[in-house]
């Protein structure tokens, strides 16, 4: 068994040619690699993350399975040499599997799910004190009738450290157009023999224990954030729904909460940075957010104060119109360059502040976590007087100290008794929607702005001014009704007794 740790970027034809000729690289290997990939009839594998595989290279059979480790980009790989194309798991491989998903192989079986067939360029790179596989592949996916093309560059760590596989990838990116890509061969395999678009999926509870190191618990919970915000990738630049897209803000909102979980444990130039690029990433989902919850939530209780029927109809379309354009510029981002440096940069920055804090001094998390959630909870108490007018900064920032709140309760609730950790997060959940419920109502206003010049693009001047004045007066209206609420329940959790 070895750990499988790897970046994965998509390359147009165009680049690969001239990735191919980079001369940092020197004389390719060359192999044409064909793979069979097994599954239960139902794939099991595929749902836990796993892969099972036979690759001919024309000198020979490699059966292969690989098994997540917890860690994003890392899998536990098993690899052997076969005589035959029929896979059978050694003692080890079944051991390494989740006991529910080798009980349903040894139950149901393998059969074939799909296959690749693709030309390799292989070099072997130095970078620092590492050794790393580094890999074009050009070729395609099959699943019965259906095909799709992979077009790709891989870079695996064969020796060293993972900082110097980002430093090379994000060297690659600054010489080469390359593109963030969250699904591995596999994944994408098994989802073309199902016949599936790419799904959301909803943030993943992480273990902590109270024996746990803090560096540890930073690098679980930052992994898992970023793998909740790569597990969406695909769903939004696929077809732009609009539940994906909140899943990949939702994922950097938690991370945020996180570094500032940790922010004492590392020097804080080193979490100013990590902290403003982060805030970057977060604003570039911001515009596309905002019109789908406009377009779904607000447009549909504000618009009964248009009278006229077929205005109604135009603003709806016009709403419509423009969510997909803000979709269209979001996936042009994802799928650019400058989404996957800015990503390499975030994952280098994680990983050199989980070093920062390896280094620091032992503490105990549970007492660490308890000090962090204090210090957010005496804010919170704080805050509970008058609420700032929602046009204000004030409003604004109130708004993230709950939510702040709520992401680091989150983190740390599995160290705390259940019941009391249960009860202040679901406080916090109620007081974060009504938050948002009124932010919504907020940002409303520029959303309207943005409805009203879509109307005057596609139907009239006359229609877009009777639409925009109609939304701006049930905006003002709803705004001083909600707001009494947020002084109730903040109210009732600035009395909370604490559990920490």
């Amino acid at each position: 068994m070895a750990l499988e740790y790897e970046l994965r970027f998509g390359i147009t034809p165009e680049a690969a040619s001239a990735f191919a000729s980079l001369t940092l690289l020197g004389k390719p290997e060359t192999e044409n690699l064909t793979n069979s990939y097994f599954d239960t009839p139902e794939f099991a594998l595929a749902d836990a993350g796993c892969s099972l595989r036979i690759r001919d290279d024309g000198k020979g059979k490699v059966h292969t399975l690989k098994v997540p480790s917890g860690k994003r980009d890392a899998r536990h790989e098993f690899e052997r040499e076969v005589p035959a194309a029929t896979p059978d798991l050694s003692p080890d491989e079944k051991d390494a599997l989740p006991a529910k998903i080798a009980r349903k192989l040894k139950k149901e079986g393998v059969q074939p799910a799909f296959t690749t067939a693709y030309r390799r360029l292989a070099w072997e790179v130095k970078q620092g004190a590492s050794v790393i596989e580094v890999a074009l592949d050009r070729g395609t996916i099959t699943a019965g009738s259906l095909q799709a093309p992979i077009s790709e560059v891989e870079l695996e760590l064969k020796s060293g450290s993972e900082q110097d596989v980002l430093a090379l990838a994000m060297e690659f990116c600054r010489l080469v157009p390359l593109s963030t890509l969250a699904e591995s061969k596999s994944a994408r395999g098994a989802r073309l023999a199902r016949g599936r678009a790419p799904a959301k999926r909803l943030a993943k509870a992480v273990k902590l224990t109270a024996k746990m190191k803090p560096s540890e618990a930073f690098a679980k919970l930052s992994e898992e954030t970023i793998a909740h915000y790569l597990a969406n990738f695909a769903a939004v630049t696929a077809d732009g729904k609009a539940e994906p897209v909140h899943q990949m803000r939702v994922a950097l909102r938690k991370l945020w909460a996180v570094l500032w979980a940790f922010k004492p444990l590392v020097d804080q130039a080193r979490a100013l940075e990590l902290k403003e690029h982060l805030g970057a990433m977060i604003k570039t989902f911001s515009s596309a957010r905002a019109m789908d919850v406009f377009k779904a939530e607000t447009l549909p209780r504000a618009i009964p104060i248009v009278k006229d029927k077929a205005l109604r109809r135009v603003a709806k379309d016009s709403a419509k119109d423009k969510a997909i354009e803000e979709h269209s510029a979001l996936a042009r981002y994802l799928t650019s360059p400058d989404h996957a440096h800015n990503l390499l940069k975030l994952e280098t920055l994680l990983l050199a502040m989980k070093r920062h804090i390896e280094q620091g001094k032992a503490q105990n998390l549970k007492a660490y976590a308890a000090s962090r959630l204090g210090k957010l909870h005496k804010r919170v108490q704080k805050a509970h007087g008058e609420t700032p007018p929602p046009d204000t900064p004030g409003f604004h920032h109130r708004r993230l100290l709950f939510k702040k709140q709520r992401y680091v309760m989150d983190a740390f609730a599995q160290l705390f008794p259940a019941k009391p950790a249960a009860r202040y997060s679901k406080k916090l959940a109620k007081l974060q929607t009504v938050f948002g419920d009124i932010n919504d109502i907020v940002t409303a206003r520029d959303d309207i702005k943005k409805l009203g010049a879509a109307v005057r693009q596609y139907h009239s001047a006359q229609s877009a001014v009777v639409i925009a004045d109609h939304l701006m007066q049930w905006r003002s209206s709803k705004l001083a009704e909600d707001h009494e609420d947020i002084g109730i329940l903040q109210r009732k959790l600035a009395g909370e007794k604490v559990f920490w």
